[in-house]
């Protein structure tokens, strides 16, 4: 399985021997955190929300194991169009993210779609 890291504000992508298989900026954008994926060759990257363009979408993405996108965050509705994600964690099982104005979210892991949890501001 591949290990993904992060390096400075890089995602650094490397296999079982050891040898670095990507690295780079996804969206060509700084990365602010990477979670591996279990028992996949994916991990859910957290791009830096500073200075985001959000025409952009959302800056949440999953990157397999030789840097391809596989998706991009999203949200059915669109009520949420323009949120910038600011944390992610890993919470009993849950992809869990916070965005700038208060929102909390669900991510699934397999397409990206986020589900509304709660408004905490």
């Amino acid at each position: 399985m591949s290990k993904f890291l992060q390096e400075g504000s890089q995602l650094l992508i490397v296999s079982d021997s050891g040898k670095v298989v990507w690295k780079g900026n996804p969206k060509n954008w700084n990365v602010s955190k990477v979670i591996e994926i279990p028992n996949t060759e994916s991990a859910i990257v957290l791009l830096d929300y500073y200075k985001w363009e959000i025409s952009r979408g959302y800056n949440l993405v999953c990157i397999d194991c030789h840097g391809e996108i596989l998706w991009e965050a999203s949200e059915k509705n669109g009520q949420l169009s323009g949120e910038l994600i600011t944390e992610i964690k890993l919470e009993n099982g849950r992809y869990l993210v916070n965005t700038w104005s208060g929102y909390h979210l669900q991510v699934d892991e397999k397409d990206g779609h986020m589900i509304l949890l709660s408004f905490a501001k």
